[in-house]
């Protein structure tokens, strides 16, 4: 079933915020420090106080000593507001910078004694399963990964201590051999001496993004899964997997062991994102965040949600951070792209979209979301070859199928739209399924529909344009019963389940945003079928006032006003030929309203036909006969012919009547007008033949061919009326019978008060199935680069060596050194 929209041109979302801090340069100019700018305002300030001290204070003031002072003010200005604060900055740094060199060396100088002790001691003693065991791990910290392996799997075979099995199995890990590395650690696992570091090191495994049977294997494995960061991992690797019910599982259970385990709280903070429910995740990413606030990948995600959320300036702010605790991410560039998308610089966001290092790492992301840039900039065709360039990275991908579907709507081709959305299933952006369920109703399966927006809510999406789709969809159930003559039983189940459309179609025409004004045209449908005309011109009417040239909303205004006045004037049957006042006030509106959707470009049969039925009414025959004229020219059928042949009938009546009035004052004015009154007669006759082609046995036509001879009284036309009155009879039945006897008792003087019949001369309907709404189809929206946060990288080594100790302590110094120089850098 086609349905209409109130737009044909694609929307982008907008940012609800304006960049006015910091985060603003750094979003111009992403590459350079704005220090600067603050350092020239310092030395302006010096100069403008160097300038008024020497006006004020000084006598016989020259350019020299203005000059001077000027100098001197720029100087204390720099040395007083910046100097001290960028001293004490740059002092720690220089001295954490120190300080951590000096650590590195005592790290790797550690490293290098304690290699050189434990593989002395290996070829003193090579049955010493100690030695090996510290030779393992010490290969393994210098990143000598084969020779860790063989030294571990030597200690192993020594005398297989269980601190030797989780020693190699994060040197397997390390050389990706992660199903051994699996095995060693579910069997240290069980024993209680070695379990905690057992089940850190499956955390650490599992952030490694091992393969499915690896992390299936530690579930069936390990029996009591309560490390933090083995639930985390096992949480990632689910999420990974689309599995978001395990994975919030897992994650809730990590937060509950360990309020402060960062990486879970944030991933769970993923979770909910991706279920839709952004003002939760945000929370729970504020959260994570403010416990670790150096973590360059949560806080490149908090950006990134900040800017999903509608408030960029704060995403800016979050990511300009993460540029800088990780320089050079691809993932920052993609989310900067995102935020210059949300703000509308197009031109900016197609550079950070198009950078080598976004594209080599996210090229269905970057594909995506350049398409919507140049959806901006209104180059339609470069989007669709960005949106088929991401397809050739991963032809299964929704967000790309649907934002191609978009594409090919705003080209005018709906078959291609629908070609691509029937290709979407089950998909986690909500409005890709949105609409997949629009072209579910328009396929004449709002059955379908409906069981996509019950999927959507369960997800927890419950949104304005939720609540129009379902009620669109509850009203083309509706419609399918509804036909323009229906006996009681029909008309019953059709009201019945016409009902069930209001509730979601008032939900969303109450609330605010994209959906609401479709909504309310929807309602005006439903009470156009309701018979309660008025209120739904009025509905139509307050949507033509929002939507800028649309005729179709006013021409159906127009005809629900139009049918009101007529239902008004059957109301007052006692006041005969002449028009009650009501319904003659609601004829004039309809006929302006018919008129400016003509000149909003609404042109069809349907429009004339109406305007002409208003203006016949009005008793406006030139009006009438204009209108139906037009009429003709885009549909020549039966209607149009019939309604032509009745106003030309009817002029040529009056002119008649005039004429015999005329008699009295003038012979002259009385043939011109009888002149007049044949051609009229004589046009009449020709479209009433026209719309007899179409039926030859239509009585009503025949009745009103003879009487248009009868009064055209011009050579053998009484004969042609008779033949036709007889026809009449013939194929009329009783009602032609009596229109028979009433036509012939006519005597000549009275022709020019006969009346024509008027039966088949009716107003065009809405038809509503034509008449259903819907929005655009929506466009999915920015994707963003979304790390999960992992709770440590570090593999838990053990062993009792005094060396091995003191190169362990060492390299937790430098750690714990390294994240204080970030927090400086930052």
């Amino acid at each position: 079933m086609p349905m209409r929209t109130l737009s044909r041109q694609l929307r982008l979302p907008q940012a609800s915020d304006v960049v006015f801090d910091q985060s603003g340069f750094d979003l111009l100019l992403p590459r350079r420090s704005t220090r600067w700018l603050f350092r020239i305002l310092a030395i302006l300030i010096g100069v403008a106080a160097g300038l008024a001290y020497a006006h004020f204070f000084l006598e016989r003031v020259g350019p020299l000593w203005s000059g001077a002072a000027a100098s001197v003010g720029a100087l204390l200005g720099y040395v007083l507001v910046l100097m001290p604060a960028a001293l004490v900055h740059h002092t720690r740094r220089l001295c954490v910078r120190l300080l951590l060199a000096q650590r590195r060396r005592a790290h790797a100088r550690a490293l290098e004694r304690a290699l050189r002790d434990a593989e002395a001691r290996v070829e003193e003693d090579a049955a010493d399963a100690q030695s090996w065991n510290a030779l393992g791990v010490l290969a393994l910290l210098s990143g000598e990964d084969q020779r860790a392996v063989a030294a571990l799997e030597h200690a192993c075979t020594a005398n297989g201590a269980v601190e030797c099995r989780v020693n190699l199995a994060a040197a397997r890990a390390e050389a990706r051999q992660f199903a051994e590395a699996a095995e060693l650690l579910v069997e240290a696992a069980r024993t209680d001496s070695v379990a905690d570091a057992a089940q850190h090191n499956i955390g650490v495994l599992l952030s490694r993004r091992p393969a499915r049977a690896v992390a299936q294997r530690v579930v069936e494995g390990v029996q009591d899964l309560s490390s933090p960061e083995v639930l985390n991992g096992l949480g990632t690797w689910e999420m990974m997997a689309g599995r978001l019910d395990a994975a919030e599982q897992h994650f809730s259970k990590a937060v509950e062991a360990n309020p402060a385990a960062v990486g879970a709280r944030a991933n769970l903070a993923l979770v909910q994102y991706r279920r839709g429910r952004l003002r939760h995740a945000l929370k729970v990413m504020y959260e994570a965040a403010t416990l670790d606030p150096m973590n360059a990948l949560l806080v490149n995600d908090l950006g990134a949600l900040l800017t999903a959320a509608g408030r960029p300036s704060e995403g800016a702010r979050q990511l300009s951070r993460a540029a800088r605790l990780a320089p050079g991410s691809p993932a920052v560039e993609l989310n900067r792209g995102v935020v210059r998308l949300a703000l509308g610089r197009y031109d900016d966001a197609l550079d950070s979209f198009n950078d080598a290092m976004v594209r080599a790492a996210y090229p269905v992301r970057a594909a995506h979301n350049a398409a919507l840039a140049l959806i901006g900039l209104d180059r339609i065709d470069a989007a669709r070859e960005q949106l088929e360039a991401g397809l050739e990275h991963d032809a299964a991908d929704a967000s790309l199928h649907n934002n191609l579907a978009c594409v090919a709507w705003a080209d005018g081709d709906d078959d291609g739209m629908r070609s691509e959305l029937l290709r979407v299933e089950h998909a986690e952006d909500s409005g890709a399924m949105l609409n997949l369920a629009i072209v579910q109703i328009e396929e004449d399966n709002p059955e379908g529909a409906l069981a996509i927006l019950e999927e959507l809510t369960e997800r927890g999406l419950e949104s304005t344009i939720v609540n129009l789709v379902r009620g669109v969809a509850l009203l083309t159930v509706a419609l399918r019963q509804w036909a323009p003559q229906m006996n009681q039983r029909q008309r019953r189940d059709f009201f019945r389940t016409l009902h069930m459309c209001v509730r979601p179609l008032e939900a969303a025409g109450s609330a605010e945003g994209d959906g609401s004004l479709e909504a309310a045209v929807n309602l005006a449908l439903y009470r156009y079928v309701r018979l309660e005309f008025e209120a739904a011109a009025e509905g139509f009417l307050v949507a033509a006032a929002t939507v800028d040239d649309d005729g179709y909303l006013e021409f159906c205004a127009g005809t629900a006003l139009i049918e009101a006045g007529l239902a008004a004037q059957d109301a007052h049957q006692a006041a005969g030929d002449a028009l009650v006042g009501e319904a003659r006030e609601l004829l004039k509106r309809a006929r302006r309203h018919l008129e400016s959707a003509a000149e909003r470009g609404q042109i069809t049969p349907d429009l004339f036909c109406n305007l002409g039925m208003c203006a016949y009414n009005l008793g406006d025959l030139e009006g009438a006969q204009a209108a139906f004229r037009r009429m003709w020219q885009l549909e020549e059928g039966v209607d149009a012919a019939n309604n032509l042949g009745i106003v030309h009938a009817r002029q040529g009546q009056q002119l008649q009547h005039e004429a015999r009035a005329a008699a009295l004052a003038s012979r002259e004015r009385e043939r011109d007008l009888l002149q007049k009154a044949q051609t009229h007669l004589s046009t009449a006759l020709h479209y009433f033949v026209k719309a007899l082609e179409h039926n030859r046995d239509d009585p009503v036509l025949h009745g009103n061919i003879g009487l248009a001879y009868m009064l055209r009284n011009r050579g053998s036309d009484v004969e042609a009326a008779l033949r036709h009155w007889q026809r009449m009879q013939a194929v009329g039945g009783a009602a032609a019978r009596r229109r028979y006897e009433e036509l012939t008792a006519l005597k000549p003087e009275e022709g020019a008060h006969a009346r024509f019949d008027e039966t088949i001369m009716n107003v065009r309907a809405l038809d509503p199935r034509l008449c259903v709404t819907t929005i655009p189809p929506r466009l999915s929206g920015p994707r963003y680069a979304l790390h999960t946060i992992a709770e440590e990288t570090s593999w838990r080594l053990l062993s009792d060596d005094p060396g091995v100790q003191r190169v362990l302590r060492a390299r937790e110094r430098v750690q714990g050194l390294e994240k204080r120089m970030a927090r400086l850098s930052v």
